[in-house]
Formats: structure tokens, C-alpha cells, sequence
């Protein structure tokens, strides 16, 4: 057995004969309705089984995959939910909002375990370090970096990690923005992506194969 580069086409071989599949991509598989403004942001669960929709109006609604229905609703953001992240296990959730704050939740019961303030609202987002930092891009042009552990153990707002001060025999650096982690598509990381299209109180999604890697530049 052997896939193509483009991971399309299957060969495989037996009782001499060398057999080609193609597998469909781009399938629509259901449509997701209920929503009531037009939605932002999309994550889906590694497993594929759910699917955490972000609303203009700040709550983000998840999705079972598998009948299509709404099995909870999320409130607390103030404004639109602009960007969405399930941690390993879709044990955690983590969303961010023009409302200036980041939110940790529990899926399971839809408690917030975590939250912080930004001086900007925020545009995107990204687990990194094996998770233990979230990194979140804001209207400002400035990353910033929490501990995943500060975040949901303190009770009350955590300070971003500061970045290591420049050497001051180091010339200096044209000034340039920072450049945002909006060119990260939320779906990026996972092998199955889950394509948004928004139309007017519902979203179309699409199963594809695989997630496009391109222009993180």
C-alpha cells in the first residue's frame, strides 16, 4: 500500500493487479444551524467528534459532530469570539475576543477555568510549548505569552511572560510591527480540518483531509 505525495490516491497490490483509489475530498457533510449572528471562529476536537463555533455576539457554541445538534452554549465573552483552540484530551478550550480577554473552559460543563485581560483586543491564538504557553495576537501588533498553569490557577488575571531584554551591543532593529498570529489558520494543526463558510445563521462545514500549511510567513 502507498499514497501519492498529494496523499489523494491510494496504489495497492494483489493477485497481480496494481489497483489505484481515489479518496473524495472537499465533502460536505452536514450543515450546522442555530447560530444567531454570523459566526467568527471554528475549532474542532482532535477526535473529530465536536465542534466549537465563535459568535459575533460572544458565545461560543458546541457542536456533537455526529447528529449535528447544539449540546452546549458558552457565555462570558462581551464581544466577538475571533479565535478558538481545543487542548490534547478536548479537555480544555481556549478562546479569545475583541472584549481584550482569554478565556480557558471546561467543555464538559462550561465553566470557565481561566481567564486573562490584554490592553488589545484579541485576534488569534496558538497552544504552544507542548501546551504550556498560550500565545494570543492582538489588534495592538504585539504577541503575547501566559503559562497555561498561571492561567488556570490563578484567580485572578495572569501576567504575560516578558520577553528576554535585547543585548545592548546589538544594533538596533529596524521598527517593524510584530507581526501577528493571525496568518495562523485555527485549524492548522490538525490532520482534519473543518472548513467555515458563513452564511446568514448557519455555517457549512466541510470535512477536509488535510489542513493547509501554507503562507505562515
Amino acid at each position: 500500500l502507498k499514497f501519492n505525495g498529494a496523499g489523494d490516491q491510494l496504489a495497492s497490490g494483489a493477485y497481480r493487479e496494481v489497483k489505484l483509489w481515489r479518496r473524495s475530498q472537499n465533502v460536505k457533510k452536514m450543515q450546522l444551524a442555530g447560530l444567531e449572528p454570523p459566526p467568527r471562529s471554528v475549532a474542532v476536537t482532535a477526535d473529530g467528534k465536536q465542534a466549537a463555533i465563535g459568535e459575533e455576539n460572544g458565545k461560543i457554541r458546541l457542536y456533537d459532530l455526529a447528529t449535528g445538534q447544539v449540546v452546549k452554549v458558552l457565555e462570558g465573552h462581551a464581544g466577538p469570539v475571533t479565535a478558538l483552540r481545543y487542548m490534547t484530551g478536548n479537555t480544555r478550550l481556549v478562546s479569545v475576543s475583541m472584549d481584550k480577554t482569554m478565556r480557558v473552559w471546561n467543555p464538559a460543563d462550561g465553566q470557565v477555568v481561566g481567564q486573562v485581560e490584554s490592553p488589545a483586543p484579541l485576534q488569534s491564538l496558538a497552544v504552544v510549548a507542548e501546551e504550556k504557553q498560550i500565545a494570543v495576537g492582538g489588534a495592538d501588533n504585539v504577541i503575547r505569552l501566559w503559562d497555561t498553569a498561571a492561567v488556570t490557577a490563578a484567580p485572578k488575571p495572569a501576567e504575560p511572560t516578558k520577553a528576554p531584554a535585547a543585548p545592548t551591543a546589538a544594533p538596533a532593529a529596524e521598527d517593524h510591527p510584530v507581526r501577528s498570529l493571525q496568518r495562523l489558520h485555527p485549524l492548522d494543526v490538525v490532520e482534519v480540518a473543518v472548513v467555515l463558510h458563513v452564511v446568514p445563521h448557519a455555517v457549512h462545514v466541510e470535512i477536509r483531509r488535510r489542513a493547509v500549511a501554507a503562507n505562515h510567513h
